[in-house]
């Protein structure tokens, strides 16, 4: 009679670890059907959400590329979009090379505002979005990576809360020739990253 109670608790939990196990095993066999190819570009399409550029007060080119971002941030301040370019970033070797593409370009050193003080998205977003309001901008055009996109807008709008600021996301010129064959490029892990910040940012700052 001993015996009874704990066949009953094997059983239960076998038939635990099934139902736990059959969702799994439903979800493998259906990415098994798929084409991993077809799914890998739906992914970076996800990330994509960059929009077309339209006349604003400020054109911001944030950290962290390495000068594409700061380049796109020329072009689009040649192409009359906006009288003043803010570079954003952290003291390091991006920082310096984006700072070198700006001083190679023939921008007036008054239509160019530098922040140092970035870290990462998060504070970077609240520092230009004070820098922005200190302007008494209304409008401006933030310059990143088309991967960087969803997070950066998610980022964005959540730290401006609210505030009348019209912001655009704008695309940087593609380190990626083909966006169709992206995880084939060697900092491939840079974009695969952004799987895990999306969570990450949404359970710790919650955007």
């Amino acid at each position: 009679m001993s015996t009874q109670p704990k066949r009953r608790a094997v059983s239960r939990r076998a038939v635990f670890i099934l139902l736990l196990l059959l969702p799994l095993s439903v979800s493998a066999c259906a990415l098994a059907a798929l084409n991993i190819e077809d799914v890998l570009r739906s992914a970076y399409r996800f990330l994509d959400i960059s929009e077309p550029p339209q006349a604003a007060d400020v054109i911001v080119a944030l950290g962290g590329s390495g000068g594409t971002r700061e380049a796109r941030a020329v072009e689009l301040y040649h192409e009359g979009y906006a009288p003043l370019v803010l570079v954003s970033g952290s003291i390091g070797e991006n920082m310096e090379r984006g700072l070198v593409v700006i001083e190679a370009s023939d921008l007036p050193e008054d239509a160019v505002i530098i922040n140092r003080g970035a870290t990462n998205t998060y504070d970077e977003a609240q520092q230009v979005i004070e820098i922005l309001m200190s302007l008494d901008a209304q409008s401006a055009l933030i310059v990143t990576d088309a991967h960087h996109t969803r997070r950066a807008m998610a980022t964005y709008l959540h730290v401006l809360d609210g505030r009348p600021i019209e912001l655009t996301f704008v695309a940087a010129i593609p380190d990626i020739l083909d966006p169709d064959r992206w995880w084939e490029y060697e900092f491939w892990q840079e974009i695969a990253k952004e799987f895990i910040k999306l969570p990450y940012y949404w359970f710790v700052y919650g955007v």
